[in-house]
């Protein structure tokens, strides 16, 4: 079993390449009409798919939406916290923790809120 975030953007196709760069891996566009990307999925690797959809003109919110991250490496958990920064709001500085942990919370430019984490 797998378990995938599905994240509903205004910007689908600028999300994927938004979460590219963050991550790396591939981007596959599933549905697109025009110029206008719907849905996408952005594959980091085996473990980790995002999946990517429009709200197609709809109202929606990603204010409750929290995704972990848990690093193996602290320069790597930098990196994708400054990347995830971009327009973003790093709320929350990376930092060693009661929990024996290097902490830190960013939400992104798209309201997600990520938190990672990268244990000593």
């Amino acid at each position: 079993m797998k378990l995938s975030p599905y994240l509903i953007v205004e910007n689908a196709g600028q999300a994927a390449e938004f979460y590219q760069h963050v991550f790396g891996g591939e981007t596959k566009i599933l549905n697109q009409q025009k110029d206008t990307v719907l849905h996408a999925e952005v594959h980091v690797n085996a473990q980790m798919v995002l999946h990517i959809s429009s709200n197609y003109g709809k109202p929606f919110s990603n204010e409750n939406m929290n995704l972990i991250l848990t690093f193996e490496d602290a320069a790597e958990q930098q990196r994708v916290y400054d990347a995830l920064s971009e327009s973003g709001d790093p709320h929350m500085p990376i930092a060693k923790t009661f929990f024996n942990a290097m902490h830190g919370q960013v939400r992104d430019q798209y309201g997600v809120n990520w938190l990672s984490n990268c244990f000593l």
